[in-house]
């Protein structure tokens, strides 16, 4: 399996907090600068912001419909048989943070030079997303928000 996160196994008909979220992490960037990118500006990818935020995203919204994301842990590859639905989230969640290893993804956004002090101008960035918010299976204000985005800050 190559390094490719996408959302194809989570939502099939669109995207929802890890994207909103994702919109802050790019545009509130500081210095990141990945390697394999030209060095002249910062920059945080958008499918990287994305990916930072998903383990801390679907480890929230696993309790709202935990068979679906069940189904997109087994996607991935995490053994899904015999999960109880409270424990869902945490297996989507596990099985996101190995594929970020293994694909060298930062490990949260503390890695990418956010700090915790900045969840609430990220949340404040984030909640304008009203379709991509809205579309989320779970209905959340700016502070829920910040707490996602202190969530994941550091995986591991």
């Amino acid at each position: 399996m190559g390094c490719y996160l996408s959302r194809s196994g989570l939502w099939n008909a669109g995207c929802h907090l890890a994207h909103a979220m994702s919109y802050s992490v790019s545009g509130m960037v500081k210095d990141y600068k990945p390697s394999d990118y030209p060095q002249n500006q910062a920059i945080i990818p958008h499918g990287m912001s994305v990916v930072l935020n998903a383990p801390a995203v679907f480890a929230f919204t696993s309790s709202y419909l935990p068979k679906r994301h069940l189904e997109a842990a087994s996607l991935l590859g995490a053994r899904s048989e015999n999960v109880a639905d409270c424990e869902v989230g945490e297996l989507l969640s596990s099985k996101l943070k190995e594929l970020m290893k293994n694909c060298n993804i930062p490990n949260g956004l503390s890695a990418v030079g956010y700090r915790h002090e900045d969840a609430k101008s990220l949340a404040e960035g984030s909640i304008v997303q009203k379709r991509l918010v809205d579309n989320a299976p779970v209905s959340l204000d700016v502070l829920e928000l910040e707490k996602l985005y202190e969530n994941a800050m550091c995986y591991w």
